[in-house]
């Protein structure tokens, strides 16, 4: 049955088609990011966390994750090996996670109150009620890089040739957002950011600053390691058709 096969292709961690593997690096980072809003606070309830589950903002996202995954397997996927898979699944969960739910819905627009009060905690940039470049930055997410995600996760699980040139486009334009929103702190001294000068490393300094803030440059260091097997990709056919 249909019911069937959606349980078992989300819940196979061995299954080609799979969404989630119990193992994958990209879901396990995912789950540390949305569990540790719902537990940071003591005052959180477990009324609080039911809301948070059941707020459009979590699982609108959710359900593009899911959605987008359902369309590749409707649309037949291709056996590209587990790198390619583990690579497609950065690039969906980034879309649905970070891109949509976590910068966009609620750093730009301040959904999900667990979460918002912890982007607030973490950089004094968000929920301000004015146009920072956090809040563009988020925006731009929802609208510009979690369609390209969504657009080069689907080309990579089909093999499509136009796979290569969005993932670096992807690719880029994440090492482009993360700059922009860490380097102004940079430059001006962190202003907005709790910051561990003194190297305490307490919880708070761990959670906010060693976490939450220096997380950022995963967006900048990962993206220039993926970049090389889409770079040659796209080389190998401008030789191939100039030949």
């Amino acid at each position: 049955s249909l019911k069937l096969q959606f349980l078992y292709f989300i819940g196979t961690p061995t299954h080609n088609h799979t969404m989630l593997s119990y193992v994958d690096p990209t879901a396990l980072f995912c789950s540390l990011c949305i569990l540790i809003p719902m537990y940071k606070e003591p005052e959180t309830t477990d009324a609080d966390r039911l809301a948070f589950l059941m707020d459009p903002a979590f699982w609108g996202p959710m359900l593009v994750i899911v959605g987008a995954a359902m369309v590749v397997r409707m649309h037949g996927c291709v056996d590209v090996g587990s790198k390619r898979r583990m690579r497609a699944r950065w690039y969906l969960w980034n879309a649905g996670v970070f891109h949509l739910m976590m910068d966009g819905l609620v750093g730009s627009f301040d959904q999900l109150p667990i979460f918002s009060r912890q982007y607030q905690k973490l950089d004094k940039r968000f929920g301000t009620g004015t146009v920072t470049i956090p809040v563009v930055v988020g925006i731009l997410e929802i609208f510009l890089w979690a369609p390209l995600c969504l657009a080069t996760y689907y080309s990579i699980r089909r093999n499509l040739p136009a796979a290569a040139p969005l993932e670096l486009l992807t690719l880029w334009s994440h090492i482009v957002g993360a700059i922009v929103f860490v380097l102004p702190e940079f430059l001006e001294g962190f202003p907005n950011i709790v910051t561990d000068p003194n190297f305490d490393f307490t919880l708070h300094h761990i959670t906010y600053f060693w976490f939450g803030f220096l997380a950022n440059f995963i967006w900048i260091f990962l993206p220039l390691a993926l970049m090389r097997e889409p770079f040659k990709a796209c080389c190998s056919s401008i030789r191939s058709k100039t030949e």
